[in-house]
């Protein structure tokens, strides 16, 4: 578990509830794990896509892309514990 999940709480008691809660939720974080994990080879896939290729705006679409995976794989990041 990552020390995102308890930065900023004070409170002994709670820190512990957040680490039990994240415990206990393994089953559910691992599937919205494959979820965000099929959402970015979807993204992929309709980068790659040769019709995006005539969009006049291409690069800008390409960084949004970029920038909806890292998202996703940052959450990816927070739910699971590697």
């Amino acid at each position: 578990m990552k020390t995102t999940w308890t930065k900023g709480v004070k409170d002994k008691q709670d820190k512990d509830e957040v680490r039990a809660a994240f415990k206990s939720s393994l089953f559910i974080r691992a599937r919205l794990a494959e979820m965000l994990d099929a959402k970015i080879v979807e993204k992929d896939r309709a980068a790659m896509d040769a019709e995006g290729y005539d969009c006049a705006n291409w690069a800008y679409k390409m960084a949004d892309a970029q920038g909806y995976k890292r998202a996703l794989s940052e959450i990816i990041s927070l739910i699971t514990e590697k």
